[in-house]
């Protein structure tokens, strides 16, 4: 279970063999991970690759509600549907899947403006 710690001034990153962690203030948006989604505009702080289930998790930060909800119609408009939509005064949440087996889910907290998105592959 022994990993590489990377500590550099932008973050702290843990590469293990099931998968990579990385903790930062703005990090760079995982591209090979998520494939083809688009790259929200927020913050990234956070990042979970696990390689032994083809997942990836981001954590949001600094992300507002208007872009929030134009990232989930950015990726309904790329196929990620017939999932589940639920939202409230506090939080929403919209998940989906395409055709291809992959899926997404994605949290958004209104208050502090934060979100998680996570993308699965599958098949």
């Amino acid at each position: 279970m022994g990993g590489k710690v990377d500590i550099q001034e932008g973050g702290s990153k843990l590469v293990m063999e099931e998968g990579d962690l990385e903790v930062g203030e703005d990090l760079k948006w995982p591209k090979e991970a998520m494939e083809n989604l688009p790259v929200p505009q927020a913050k990234i702080t956070f990042i979970m690759k696990d390689d032994s289930n083809k997942s990836c998790t981001v954590s949001l930060g600094e992300f507002e509600l208007k872009n929030a909800k134009a990232y989930i119609e950015e990726l309904i408009a790329i196929g990620f549907i017939d999932g589940m939509d639920m939202q409230d005064e506090e939080f929403f949440m919209y998940s989906g899947k395409r055709e291809d087996g992959t899926e997404i889910s994605f949290i958004y907290n209104k208050e502090p403006k934060e979100g998680v998105l996570t993308y699965a592959k599958t098949q």
